[in-house]
């Protein structure tokens, strides 16, 4: 920030002196070339034509810096088409050259002056002299002529040097000063900052709960603060989150292991009771253990992009019949009453496969988790050409609460009630949600008054948004 200031400062300092030399230098020149103006117009007033000629009646005596031992100024006046006609004594038979303009336009340039090659500068006139008293109303024709006049520029460049100097010096000692400035202005200024600074360095994973001071640092800083302070909430909630799943993980993984463990340590210790019904215990166990793995690597999948998503002409209706006739067994047993409602043809475009999984996993937990005798409701809607589409399914919850709602779909959250059946990982929600977002829709539950839960799948446009394999 210094640096940047600091360079601020400096192109101000250097543009604003380059701006002001270059006026100065505009000024001065205005006024050399207006004294180049009036010495032009005092030869042009001391000039006339008579019988068709010009003459020019002007002594050097008149303006000393024509004279041949001052020579700082010089003049020629040539007839327009013809010979020079009259030249100052400093010019002593060289000429000047011939450049000119209008009375009101001049020529104005810069030249090498015939006397000692000294640096000056011109004006250049083209006019028409007045006649003599006595070819005045002679009917003559008027002839026109050209006047140069030239002095030497060598104090002008020399004031402009001493210009240009001055705004040098004055400038390196503005730029110095300004440098000195902002360092002594921002240091003080920048000492929250760094603060800041030291503190987020000190910020790892075990203190993610400490939090920048919002209302003992400058104004500017405030917005910073609050920013940082709810990414820390939420990295810390990330963290959390990451670290409730490692337990539930290692949870869920130990008490397959110690069934494992068990059963082997009961088949060294007596051979001869394993049997077919340990074997199938044992296999029982591995394939528990091999789906809550398989979710997983279903679950990883979805969250970094790598879901494969196949578009193919989809009948929703028909879909959620045959998942639920997959569970029709266990609702039979538990005495449910099922109800569908939706339009008889509902076409669409989608992966039948990835919602298989979304509408398996609510219809497998709304099976599971309701009351023997009450009902399951699964409705599903399609518009027009399939441009939206979704389905839910409802069913009697009164073991959750709101906050219970809130958590369905993190990873292995299952009621306590429930935390010991072993056909539930707790992975189910979680992974439904993330095949929701692959297809480019949205997985949310409601708890309503009633004590229903409501799991909603919504897809707008035609589950088109298929994620990179």
């Amino acid at each position: 920030m210094t640096v940047g200031l600091g360079a601020v400062f400096s192109g101000l300092v250097l543009a604003g002196a380059l701006a002001l030399y270059l006026s100065m230098r505009d000024v001065l020149h205005d006024q050399f070339d207006a004294g180049l103006r009036v010495k032009a117009l005092v030869v042009i007033t001391a000039t006339e034509q008579q019988g068709g000629k010009i003459d020019v009646d002007f002594s050097d005596r008149f303006l000393r810096e024509f004279d041949d031992d001052v020579a700082t100024a010089f003049f020629q006046v040539w007839q327009v088409g013809g010979p020079s006609v009259e030249r100052s004594d400093s010019l002593r038979r060289r000429d000047l050259p011939q450049r000119f303009g209008t009375m009101k336009k001049p020529a104005f340039w810069n030249l090498r002056l015939p006397s000692r090659d000294r640096a000056g500068r011109a004006i250049g006139i083209k006019f028409r002299p007045r006649f003599d008293e006595d070819d005045e109303g002679s009917g003559r024709a008027a002839v026109d002529a050209v006047v140069v006049v030239a002095a030497e520029r060598g104090d002008l460049d020399e004031l402009m040097r001493q210009v240009g100097g001055f705004l040098g010096a004055g400038g390196f000692a503005l730029l110095l000063a300004a440098w000195l400035a902002v360092r002594v202005v921002l240091r003080p200024g920048l000492r929250p900052l760094r603060r800041l600074a030291d503190q987020a360095a000190s910020i790892d994973a075990r203190n993610l709960g400490q939090r920048f001071p919002e209302a003992d640092v400058p104004a500017e800083l405030q917005p910073i603060c609050e920013r940082l302070n709810a990414l820390l909430g939420r990295l810390e909630t990330s963290f959390q989150r990451e670290r409730r799943f490692s337990a539930d993980l290692a949870h869920e993984l130990l008490t397959p292991l110690a069934e494992l463990r068990t059963l082997e340590e009961s088949a060294l210790k007596w051979p001869d009771t394993a049997g077919p019904e340990m074997f199938r215990e044992t296999l029982d166990i591995t394939l528990r253990m091999e789906a809550l793995v398989l979710r997983l690597l279903e679950l990883a999948r979805a969250e970094h992009g790598r879901l494969a998503v196949t578009l193919a002409p989809v009948e929703l209706g028909t879909l959620l019949r045959e998942i639920w006739s997959a569970h029709e067994s266990r609702a039979r047993a538990k005495s449910l009453e099922i109800t569908f409602n939706g339009p008889q043809s509902s076409p669409l475009q989608s992966d039948a496969v990835v919602l298989r999984v979304i509408a398996g996993n609510l219809i497998a937990n709304a099976v599971e988790y309701t009351g023997a005798g009450d009902a399951v409701r699964v409705e599903w809607w399609v518009t027009a050409a399939g441009a939206q589409f979704g389905f839910e399914v409802t069913n009697p919850a009164p073991q959750l609460t709101e906050s219970d709602v809130t958590q369905l779909f993190d990873r292995f959250w299952r009621k306590d009630a429930a935390r010991t059946g072993t056909e539930h990982s707790g992975l189910g929600l979680a992974v439904a949600r993330e095949f929701a977002r692959a297809l480019g829709g949205e997985l949310d539950a409601k708890l309503r008054a009633d004590g229903v839960l409501a799991v909603r799948f919504a897809c707008a446009g035609k589950g088109s948004r298929a994620s990179p394999v």
